[in-house]
């Protein structure tokens, strides 16, 4: 009858069962994008099957929920495996010989490469299990008890993501009477209880980082420190951070930044920290270290954490390729930054409900 069916926006991929499919998304970019596509193709027999939305990602169509699956995956490891190429340096061998390649050796005709045969294509997902429907756990009791409960949490999302790094690094939250709840510094994140978390972390540079934030920024609750890859590489570079990509938008005009000055044991970098969060900042980007993101609450906090990473993984990623990078012009990324900040946008609005969900699983 023309109407979609469409992901709705509050839970996990994995976790979505039939009856959470929504008409409506109540996600006006989702509906922009997929009835776009929807008016434009009532068929895509021998056109186009991917549409390359710059600074953004992507999407892909077909005649079946299948074909349009497999061609996603398809895409993407054809864009890991441009990007391993490119990073290499080394001459390309393009599309055209490929082309030959696969003609003379059987595996197909460029009308199948570009989609014009269908035969047996998205058949895996045929085998797809029912998913499992997780149920939100919500916080009670003080301010104290809810505060800890998502620190757990984000301390087991960040091993769950696989940020974390040993026992180092650290999060916390700022109580109503200016006391800090902190990682304690000697146990894996997948391990910490609530009652695992300390007043003060015992660890010198734990306490110099977070009270230099907490100092400088009144309006912040919550501070996620870690040592991630891509971050880490980031703050290696003489540009550091570039907002490249959609999932960068919350970032722009928002890093700050801080010199390394070895391990954080001495109390005046405390003071130089906090002058450098001082301002309209969501990220402290400390060259050759690592960063911090922080928040009005712990969910604001950790999502920004998780984004900034894929960011700067972007960066990489682009920068490994040894093309010119496209960048984004100033009003774009202006306008892009504002609706970052949009309720149902603004990081942990919409995922940390379902990010609950996915680290109280037993």
């Amino acid at each position: 009858d023309g109407s979609l069916l469409l992901t709705p926006g509050e839970r996990l991929f994995d976790e979505i069962g039939p009856s959470d499919l929504k008409k409506s998304s109540d996600n006006v970019t989702a509906d922009i994008i997929h009835t776009a596509v929807y008016a434009a193709r009532p068929d895509v027999q021998g056109k186009a099957s991917v549409l390359l939305m710059r600074n953004h990602g992507f999407c892909t169509f077909g005649a079946s929920i299948g074909e349009a699956w497999v061609r996603a995956y398809y895409f993407e490891l054809s864009c890991k495996n441009v990007l391993a190429v490119l990073s290499t340096r080394r001459p390309i061998r393009r599309w055209d010989a490929l082309v030959r390649l696969a003609q003379s050796s059987g595996i197909g005709t460029p009308a199948t490469w570009s989609g014009g045969s269908r035969g047996g294509l998205g058949a895996v997902t045929a085998r797809a299990s029912a998913a499992f429907e997780g149920a939100a756990v919500r916080g009670g009791g003080d301010e104290e008890t809810r505060l800890r409960d998502a620190l757990v949490v984000a301390h087991r999302l960040t091993s769950e993501f696989g940020m974390d790094q040993l026992v180092w690094n650290h999060i916390s939250a700022r109580l109503g009477d200016g006391a800090i709840l902190i990682t304690p510094g000697d146990r894996m994140y997948h391990e910490i209880g609530p009652a695992d978390l300390l007043k003060s972390s015992g660890n010198v540079t734990a306490d110099i980082i977070h009270r230099a934030v907490y100092a400088a920024r009144p309006d912040m609750k919550a501070v996620v420190h870690l040592h991630t890859p891509s971050a880490v590489a980031v703050s290696c570079l003489e540009e550091p951070f570039v907002c490249l990509a959609q999932h960068g938008a919350a970032f722009h005009g928002r890093v700050a930044f801080h010199d390394w000055e070895g391990i954080s044991d001495d109390a005046d970098e405390c003071v130089r920290i906090s002058a450098a969060v001082k301002g309209d900042f969501n990220v402290l980007l400390m060259r050759n270290h690592g960063f911090c993101a922080f928040g009005a609450s712990v969910a604001e906090a950790w999502v920004l954490a998780f984004y900034f990473e894929k960011s700067c993984e972007t960066q990489m990623l682009a920068l490994q390729t040894g093309q010119a990078l496209r960048k984004p012009g100033e009003d774009v990324l202006a306008h892009a930054s504002k609706q970052a900040y949009l309720p149902g946008f603004r990081a942990g609005d919409s995922e940390w409900a379902a990010l609950e969900r996915l680290a109280k699983r037993p």
